[in-house]
């Protein structure tokens, strides 16, 4: 089992070897910011599988932001009397009570879920999707689960 930095540094070296490509095959074109926030949404993305762990960063990181997010909602929904942040939040709380139910190496560590995480972000930016699935992949690929 790979740590968070074996991750974030493999995902690193595959991205860049990507970028370089990409600028070879087409020397006039630069790679934008497009791609640089992509390249950030990807390394994060190859943490996330191991949101099923409890002892991971990624864990950690995103179980503060939900309760942070679940709080803002409740006193919004109170000060501006709204049914939908209550609602925005049981979800948010529910998807943590899966998190802590979840067995690692599990549904996160399939490429399955990879894709269903990945694709929403295709609504913003192709590349943003691109990246995070590669991100996704790279981790996979290390813990040995991407192809078998």
């Amino acid at each position: 089992m790979s740590g968070f930095r074996t991750h974030l540094l493999f995902y690193a070296a595959v991205a860049a070897a990507l970028f370089y490509a990409l600028e070879s095959l087409n020397p006039q074109q630069t790679l934008g910011a497009d791609y640089l926030i992509g390249a950030a949404v990807g390394a994060l993305y190859s943490l996330l599988p191991d949101v099923d762990t409890p002892s991971s960063k990624i864990r950690a990181a995103l179980s503060k932001i939900v309760l942070a997010f679940v709080l803002t909602l409740l006193v919004a929904s109170r000060i501006y009397g709204s049914s939908a942040a209550v609602w925005v939040a049981a979800a948010l709380t529910a998807v943590l009570l899966l998190l802590w139910l979840a067995r690692h190496r599990g549904f996160m560590h399939t490429p399955l879920a990879g894709l269903l995480l990945s694709a929403p972000l295709a609504l913003i930016s192709p590349h943003y999707c691109a990246m995070a699935f590669l991100g996704y992949a790279t981790h996979l690929f290390l813990d040995g689960r991407l192809l078998g």
